[in-house]
């Protein structure tokens, strides 16, 4: 189950999930949003990638406040080593796609993962496109 992004791309956190079938919703400085719609094949993602690194959000997710429990746990010295060991083994039991390191920023319309625009989540190529044509609200080209 995905949610639909409905935040703005300037205030949106990495962390949270990506909804790669939603509307890609921006807003800039001004105030004004524009919808752009996503590049997507018949599984609904840009690509395989975007397909796994989805899957990897949800299961950070899923599992981020059992994982803080268990560090806690595990870092507190005061308590007897017995629940330490306890706590690092259950933590070990998390699937690996849950660790939150293993999410990576990737543009939301066709899964480029470098070269990234952080603030609309696009990467350059495609915010150049957008912005050339006067899709991105806030954005001028420059002129001198």
């Amino acid at each position: 189950m995905f949610r639909r992004i409905c935040s703005s791309i300037a205030t949106s956190v990495w962390s949270t999930s990506m909804n790669v079938e939603a509307v890609l919703t921006t807003q800039a400085v001004t105030g004004a949003t524009v919808s752009v719609q996503q590049c997507r094949n018949r599984a609904g993602y840009a690509n395989k990638w975007m397909k796994r690194d989805v899957k990897r959000r949800e299961l950070s997710k899923q599992f981020n406040n059992e994982r803080i429990r268990l560090n806690a746990i595990r870092k507190d010295d005061f308590l007897p080593r017995e629940l330490k060991d306890l706590a690092t083994h259950d933590i070990k039991q998390l699937p690996n796609d849950a660790y939150p390191t293993r999410i990576h920023k990737r543009c939301v319309m066709t899964s480029r993962p470098r070269g990234l625009v952080n603030r609309y989540r696009l990467s350059r190529i495609q915010w150049r496109l957008l912005a050339d044509y006067n899709k991105l609200s806030g954005v001028t080209r420059s002129t001198w």
